[in-house]
């Protein structure tokens, strides 16, 4: 049997813990918060190659055409598909299509930072072929490396626009 003096001792401790419990929740809940109606996503898939043809952008990506040469190594992009999507809840939003090619926005919300945070799912026919999750700004690109087609590959391109 414990006396009395062990049994003050543990409820401190049982206290202290549940307090860690209540604190952890509360600050995993203010890092991301669901995004409300409102956010608009822009998507795009970008063909990406070494083809003759000339390097090939959307207006949204204007700039980043060094930066894609660089980084990822084509010197020719041919826009697929894009679109803008209004995000209107958290269940799945298909972003951009092309053929049997889907990517889905599987969730979005916002850091306190001010940045979001966007988990992706890309899919060839009905099978899954990747799924991430990145941080980005809002009108700051996302690239994302994709499966290899052609004689190229796929790039896909996500920005939160508002």
């Amino acid at each position: 049997m414990r006396t009395l003096k062990e049994k003050s001792l543990s409820k401190p401790k049982i206290a202290f813990r549940s307090w860690q419990l209540v604190a952890s929740i509360v600050l995993l809940s203010s890092v991301a918060m669901p995004v409300h109606a409102g956010a608009q996503v822009w998507s795009c898939l970008l063909f990406a190659s070494n083809a003759g043809k000339s390097f090939e952008l959307p207006p949204r990506l204007n700039g980043y055409d060094a930066r894609l040469r660089h980084g990822l190594g084509y010197s020719s992009y041919r826009v697929i598909a894009q679109r803008e999507t209004p995000v209107e809840d958290q269940r799945d939003n298909l972003l951009v299509a092309a053929g049997d090619i889907q990517v889905v926005l599987t969730n979005l919300s916002r850091a306190t930072d001010g940045k979001y945070l966007v988990r992706l799912l890309f899919l060839q026919g009905t099978q899954q072929v990747m799924e991430t999750q990145a941080r980005v700004g809002q009108g700051s690109p996302l690239f994302i490396r994709g499966p290899d087609w052609r004689d190229g590959q796929i790039i896909i391109v996500v920005m939160v626009a508002s």
